[in-house]
């Protein structure tokens, strides 16, 4: 016959492994659950005046660039929060570019679910302010940066595991955008002219002049050196 104290420990060990096993089922340890999926991307949040509201599958490719906002149509989404509630320690859920999880996009939500438990959530292209991780996760999407677009793969997930399905359209990111490029070169452009025009009119770059000697000083290295460099770094931060 078992003792109470053995019946009293079996019971609690099967409760622990029957909550892991419920557990499991609601929140697989890899990802969200299978049929958590996104299917849909676009920059307009879709509010529910327009009849029929255009499908997730209809809706068009979009171009973004860093600064974008943009909106994540989810099936299921109230199975991913449910899962998240279980995580212990809680994680996000964070975008995903080119299968790639960008740690510091966590998505909100800008409105209720529907019926069916899908929704949306929103994201801002932004760049974190610091740190080494940020760099190496967007420098797949910006490095080499150009006028032209590419296609970038958009999905969801935590940012430690593997993104959901996706069968949304690929976003195209604008690198380089043209008209900020446009205004930093005139910017650039106008302000090394000025300083040209310094140098011949002025002692910008020259010591001062020698007593007992005609003529302007001569040239000095270090001027002339944080000339290129404020010029450098300047160019840099355009």
């Amino acid at each position: 016959m078992l003792k109470p104290a053995t019946t009293i420990w079996a019971l609690v060990f099967a409760f622990a492994l029957g909550a892991t096993a419920a557990r499991a089922d609601v929140c697989p340890p890899v990802t969200p659950p299978n049929d958590v999926r996104v299917d849909g991307v676009t920059k307009q949040f879709p509010r529910p005046d327009p009849d029929p509201v255009p499908k997730p599958a209809d809706w068009t490719q979009i171009e973004v660039e860093l600064g974008s906002d943009i909106y994540v149509h989810v099936q299921n989404l109230k199975a991913a929060l449910d899962c998240q509630k279980l995580l212990t320690p809680k994680k996000e859920l964070v975008l995903f570019l080119k299968e790639t999880p960008i740690g510091n996009l966590v998505g909100t939500q800008p409105g209720p679910l529907d019926k069916d438990g899908n929704g949306f959530l929103h994201f801002k292209l932004v760049r974190a302010t610091s740190g080494d991780d940020s760099k190496n996760v967007w420098l797949p999407i910006l490095g080499r940066p150009s006028f032209g677009r590419r296609e970038v793969s958009v999905s969801i997930g935590f940012a430690d595991q593997y993104p959901v399905t996706s069968t949304a359209k690929k976003l195209m990111f604008q690198t380089l955008p043209p008209i900020e490029f446009a205004i930093g070169l005139v910017f650039m452009v106008a302000l090394f002219g000025g300083f040209c025009y310094a140098v011949c009119r002025s002692n910008i770059l020259r010591d001062a002049p020698v007593e007992g000697v005609d003529g302007p000083g001569a040239f000095s290295l270090s001027k002339a050196q944080s000339a290129v460099w404020f010029f450098v770094i300047l160019g840099a931060t355009c």
